[in-house]
């Protein structure tokens, strides 16, 4: 990609000066032309920025707030980000191969599974683990009564909070937090553990659904095992995005709590 960016910024500026070699004396253009190539790509060199490919994040206001604050932290450090369009199962995966230069914002149970990627120690944000109930199916719903829940499937923090509830309680994985939701609402499970960040409106949720904090989990930025040089000057920057009062800001900007 650096190439690529450095071929076409090579192109741009020949383009730009070639009225002025084309109205001179032909041989002598033709003798200055090594040296102004020489000189135009030492001078793309000395001025381009390192570039760190990225996956585009989701059009929500938190990949949006993770866009902004890691072109921010980037930025600081001299770096340029290149956002290429990666389906999100494959961009773990493709961090650690190296394919892409990191993965944006995760939580730090995927070091269980892929050890090798690099965490950057500044939390990007924070969610809440939340366990929601439907009153009418088992009144306070004390956990040791409940008898269903349902989670995203695949997703290893609900999995792991299953796993903590007796063995009598139905686990269900489901595709889609609507559907999920849908499910609870119409009673046909008990519970459902959701991160609160998934969940666009919690006001439209029924009077019955009573909701439950869990616990506080955060978000980490991580970067691909060929970037491992990045990690200290990424805490840097973001710890001075922080005491700047830049983050506040944007957390301000997109809602984020």
């Amino acid at each position: 990609m650096l190439l690529l960016f450095l071929f076409k910024r090579l192109q741009t500026i020949i383009n730009s000066v070639s009225e002025k070699i084309s109205s001179k004396n032909s041989y002598q253009s033709m003798k200055s032309i090594p040296i102004i190539l020489i000189f135009l790509l030492y001078s793309a060199l000395s001025t381009a920025k390192p570039v760190i490919e990225l996956r585009t994040p989701p059009k929500v206001k938190h990949g949006q707030y993770v866009k902004e604050l890691l072109t921010m932290a980037y930025a600081d450090i001299g770096y340029s980000i290149n956002h290429v369009v990666v389906p999100g199962v494959r961009e773990i995966p493709m961090a650690v191969k190296s394919e892409l230069g990191g993965v944006l914002a995760r939580d730090e149970i995927i070091e269980v599974s892929n050890p090798s990627l690099i965490k950057v120690e500044v939390p990007l944000f924070s969610y809440d683990l939340l366990l929601l109930v439907n009153s009418k199916q088992c009144g306070q719903c004390a956990e040791k009564y409940l008898a269903s829940i349902a989670y995203p499937r695949g997703g290893k923090i609900y999995e792991n909070y299953a796993k903590t509830l007796p063995e009598t309680v139905q686990r269900v994985g489901i595709n889609g937090v609507q559907s999920i939701l849908q499910m609870l609402e119409k009673g046909r499970v008990d519970s459902v553990v959701l991160a609160d960040i998934s969940i666009s409106d919690q006001s439209t949720l029924s009077n019955y659904i009573k909701t439950r904090k869990i616990e506080t989990r955060y978000d980490y930025h991580y970067l691909a095992p060929t970037n491992l040089h990045l990690k200290q000057p990424l805490e840097h920057a973001l710890k001075k995005i922080v005491e700047s009062g830049r983050l506040d800001k944007l957390k301000e900007k997109y809602k984020i709590n």
